[in-house]
């Protein structure tokens, strides 16, 4: 399929810096690769998309790995103009620190699979549980309060400073959103 746009479309588009790009996609959702599972958005190079866009938005197409190359516009498939608040579009780095995160809740609540952490709806995480899985403190810290900008965590500040909680956000959901990082370990 290709773009169903005038030329006069193109070009006005092209004065504005959209470009083809030919990209690669991370996995849309959780896939056994080489024996063991992989939370969505892990797997680079899992699919090839052509796509019209401007070099700042095509990093917020969903599932975005990595640009292959400038293309041609007759094999886009599609124009994407992107949102500036897209929150389910995450890099590997926060992907892979929503799974240690996931884990860390589940462990703090006990919870041996996302559905029983709906029993303790209040999934406590700290940037700390970042550093004790490799990241530095700074690391941790702009990775914890990125996904705090996101909406993937939230700050549950409670009254008084005791309460000062971060919690996955997920309740709302029945934790759907939070199954995608769900990383369980395939026994061979």
């Amino acid at each position: 399929m290709t773009l169903t746009i005038t030329q006069n479309e193109i070009n006005t588009l092209w004065d504005k810096g959209y470009r083809p790009f030919e990209i690669y996609l991370c996995n849309d959702e959780p896939e056994i690769y080489g024996g063991k599972w992989h939370a969505a958005g892990t797997i680079g190079g899992w699919d090839i998309k052509h796509i019209f866009a401007t070099r700042e938005q095509i990093k917020n197409y969903p599932n975005f790995d990595c640009i292959i190359n400038i293309d041609s516009v007759a094999y886009c498939t599609e124009v994407f103009h992107g949102k500036e608040d897209n929150t389910n579009c995450l890099t590997k780095n926060q992907t892979k620190a929503m799974e240690v995160l996931v884990k860390s809740g589940m462990s703090n609540t006990g919870a041996k699979c996302i559905n029983d952490m709906m029993d303790d709806p209040m999934p406590v995480v700290q940037a700390s549980d970042l550093v004790e899985a490799g990241w530095s403190q700074k690391q941790a810290e702009g990775t914890f309060g990125s996904l705090i900008a996101s909406g993937h965590i939230l700050h549950d500040e409670g009254g008084n400073a005791a309460n000062d909680l971060y919690v996955l956000e997920g309740e709302e959901e029945e934790f759907d959103n939070l199954r995608q990082f769900f990383v369980e370990e395939v026994q061979s």
